[in-house]
């Protein structure tokens, strides 16, 4: 078994000796980081590329890669899952794999520079991103230091914490080299965007009655605080000491065990929401989400046109998931089956009522919201509407003790589709005339 310094040594010869490269990548925000991450360093080598974004991994998906491509192929964040596929769909092509999920099957031509193929667990140590910086200080050292803070976010959205071994060293090196504050505190959203009154109105994780979603309640408790014009300040307008009194009030009235949390902020980011972690991590979703990645990627790069339209796209996400929250509110209030409770599970039928790509978000609403109790698990299936004949499903949870990855491939191979992912958050590839069969696979398995 290789170490992971040969691993990376290996995935770094490869980009030095191919050129041009196709990056494949996954449309999350992890995978968003490690292609920003990759495209800088190789700009900096003068290797060609160009990036394509894939939103499920699955057989079709790299299939059609395969057909619309030639030359080396670099996949980031997803493929591990599809090794036969891929040594299938890319006989005789010179294939890198950087990702950090479990491997299914097998690929003997491709480089796979995985934590798991070091016997690690890849869930835990290391992020997209992260694998990607470590590559890319062997061929681009000066870029690498430079978007070091980027694998970060890559690690903060894939819920890595507390961060640990890679993470962990990546982080001590950003924070020695003053490109990350780590500061522990209440759990806000919004640090960097919001006024204070929102931000203590709208941080929805605290749920403190009188405060959690009443802005005047808010209010009354920033001028117990003497807090002045929180309708106009941001958090860092705020004294150290008015900060301080704000977080230990909060986390004193906060009755989530969870309301602590560790906040990271990124200086050298324009103002706006990439300096915080979480809010990059939401930005880069959004744009995936919306079919936006490559915006995204140069927002990460420097582009502060490609910030600004970011930040529309992600208005735009906003209202997407408003109006798919609605639906699910109206459909829940009609019993008409289309939405399904039964315990600590809830099944939605969206049928083509919520984009695809919008599934995941709505689940995750539901399952950190109010709306369902803590530890239910929420699978959502939604139609794709790119003719292919199948659907999109995907499952959240909080605090619960399924494996949501098994379940889902596992229901998912059983009708002909594919699933994976993340045990609190998966996804799944159907037949569209197998969804009924999926969900009660699914249901069988989880209750």
């Amino acid at each position: 078994m290789a170490s992971l310094p040969e691993l990376f040594d290996s995935a770094a010869a490869f980009l030095r000796e191919h050129s041009p490269i196709t990056i494949v990548s996954h449309i999350d925000a992890d995978g968003i980081c490690a292609t920003a991450i990759l495209e800088e360093a190789l700009d900096e080598t003068g290797v060609g590329f160009s990036a394509r974004f894939v939103a499920q991994a699955s057989a079709m998906a790299f299939q059609r890669v395969a057909q619309e491509t030639t030359g080396a192929v670099a996949f980031v964040d997803l493929g591990s899952s599809h090794l036969d596929t891929i040594s299938e769909a890319f006989a005789g092509r010179p294939v890198l794999i950087v990702d950090h999920h479990q491997a299914q099957g097998a690929a003997p031509d491709a480089l796979l520079c995985s934590p798991v193929a070091a016997g690690l667990d890849g869930t835990r140590v290391v992020s997209a991103a992260g694998l990607a910086l470590r590559v890319a200080e062997l061929i681009a050292p000066g870029v690498a230091k430079d978007m070091a803070p980027i694998a970060i976010v890559g690690a903060h959205a894939d819920n890595q914490e507390p961060f640990a071994t890679i993470n962990a060293a990546i982080l001590d090196d950003c924070v020695a080299r003053g490109q990350v504050r780590v500061r522990s505190g209440a759990r806000l959203y919004g640090i960097e965007t919001k006024r204070v009154l929102d931000l203590v109105a709208y941080s929805y994780d605290l749920r403190i009655e009188g405060v959690t979603r009443d802005a005047r309640g808010a209010k009354r408790l920033l001028d117990g605080l003497r807090i002045r014009d929180p309708e106009r300040r941001r958090w860092k307008d705020l004294s150290d000491d008015e900060q301080d009194a704000l977080d230990a009030e909060l986390l004193r009235l906060s009755p989530n065990p969870d309301a602590r949390v560790t906040h990271y902020t990124i200086p050298s980011m324009p103002p706006g929401p990439l300096r915080d972690t979480r809010e990059a991590a939401t930005l880069l979703n959004a744009c995936g989400r919306l079919g936006q990645p490559d915006v995204a990627v140069m927002a990460l790069r420097g582009d502060l046109g490609a910030l600004r339209d970011a930040e529309r796209v992600q208005r735009e996400y906003r209202r997407a998931v408003q109006d798919a929250h609605r639906w699910f509110q109206d459909a829940r209030a009609r019993g008409d089956g289309d939405v399904v409770v039964r315990g600590e599970l809830v099944l939605i039928r969206a049928r083509d009522h919520v984009p695809p790509d919008i599934t995941g978000t709505l689940c995750s609403v539901l399952t950190r919201g109010e709306e369902v109790p803590r530890g239910t698990v929420v699978v959502c299936v939604a139609r794709n509407a790119d003719g292919t004949g199948t659907t999109k499903a995907s499952a959240r949870a909080v605090d619960s003790h399924a494996d949501l990855a098994r379940v889902l491939r596992d229901a998912a191979a059983a009708v002909g589709g594919e699933g994976g992912g993340h045990s609190m958050a998966a996804g799944a590839v159907i037949p569209t005339d197998a969804e009924e069969e999926f969900l009660r696979l699914v249901q069988d398995s989880l209750e």
